[in-house]
């Protein structure tokens, strides 16, 4: 949380030496070394994570956004599809994937659906907000896509994704 990755990776380092079969920890390692930009690394402390223990939701969310942020869209869909068996209302998994898809332009009504769950557990996240403001832009309802997006940068006004988005609309409007 204090944006010190590096340290976080040396302390979760030192962490699966000592409990080497905790799954927690390597997914907590897989997450800190895709935040220092370390992708290849945190893709196998992911899969360690995984191979211990198939139902940390954490480290499939994780692993999916790697794969996003690369562009392997299809290989994030894939991820994002399995871990939604295993836990289907988690609002985390259900934004991103929602997100994933407006970004692709596909399965829009799918989208729309995973995001208003996820705001149904958490109406005021800002990440959720932008997420459903977004696919409406992507659906070409730029009114309602400045009604959750504005609403999104009145509770993250730094957010460069949201401002990202906000001058996207009005460029469109």
């Amino acid at each position: 949380n204090n944006r010190e990755y590096d340290r976080a990776v040396e302390i979760l380092q030192k962490g699966t030496y000592y409990h080497a079969t905790a799954p927690n920890i390597w997914a907590l390692l897989g997450s800190a070394y895709q935040l220092s930009d370390q992708d290849s690394l945190a893709l196998e402390a992911l899969d360690v994570s995984l191979e211990l223990d198939a139902s940390q939701i954490g480290a499939y969310i994780t692993l999916g956004f790697i794969y996003d942020e690369r562009g392997d869209w299809d290989k994030a869909i894939e991820v994002y599809d399995q871990v939604l068996t295993i836990s289907p209302d988690d609002a985390l998994l259900l934004n991103n994937y929602a997100y994933l898809l407006a970004q692709k332009g596909t399965r829009l009504e799918d989208a729309m659906s995973m995001v208003q769950k996820a705001l149904e557990k958490s109406p005021d996240n800002p990440s959720y907000l932008d997420t459903y403001g977004w696919i409406y832009f992507v659906m070409g309802d730029y009114s309602k896509a400045m009604e959750y997006i504005q609403r999104a940068l009145e509770l993250n006004p730094e957010n460069p994704d949201i401002l990202d988005h906000i001058g996207d609309i009005y460029e469109k409007m």
